[in-house]
């Protein structure tokens, strides 16, 4: 008779702005960037006005929440020897937590979706995470973690 295997033990540390947050907010300002010179070789100043405008806006909100996720400090999400899943941000109580539908392997970097299990302990957390914000062999680690919760563990 087979015993089961006890859970081991994991921890994800992800920083509080990926490298796919940046990456996104360099496309939005090339793409404003393409549209403005677009619109001003074409003699629309308005459109160019306007494009370059909203860029502007959209980077600069991009920038606040950045400013505002950095002053929370990195997340962590643990795994207990038990299986449980624990959510901790810095200066918080760990609270139990659970994956979300969209959390999936999208080749070697792995889409996190935290939801909590107690309403109200905090909110649903996204985050793409890639080998530029956690190391390669944690998010291999965790891609076995995905199944075990019942989670789809293919792109």
């Amino acid at each position: 008779m087979r015993s089961s295997t006890p859970c081991a033990s994991l921890r994800l540390d992800w920083p509080a702005v990926t490298a796919a947050d940046r990456s996104a907010a360099v496309l939005v300002g090339l793409a404003g960037a393409f549209v403005t010179l677009q619109c001003a070789i074409r003699g629309e100043w308005p459109g160019a006005v306007l494009a370059a405008l909203v860029t502007a806006g959209v980077l600069a909100t991009q920038a606040f929440v950045w400013t505002r996720s950095s002053r929370c400090g990195p997340c962590r999400l643990e795994r207990d020897g038990e299986g449980r899943l624990w959510w901790q941000e810095r200066g918080m109580l760990p609270a139990a937590a659970r994956l979300g539908p969209g959390t999936r392997v999208l080749g070697p970097s792995l889409l996190v979706e935290v939801q909590p299990v107690d309403r109200g302990r905090f909110r649903r957390r996204r985050a793409w995470l890639t080998p530029f914000d956690v190391p390669r062999a944690g998010l291999r680690r965790w891609t076995v973690v995905l199944p075990s919760t019942g989670r789809e563990a293919c792109s």
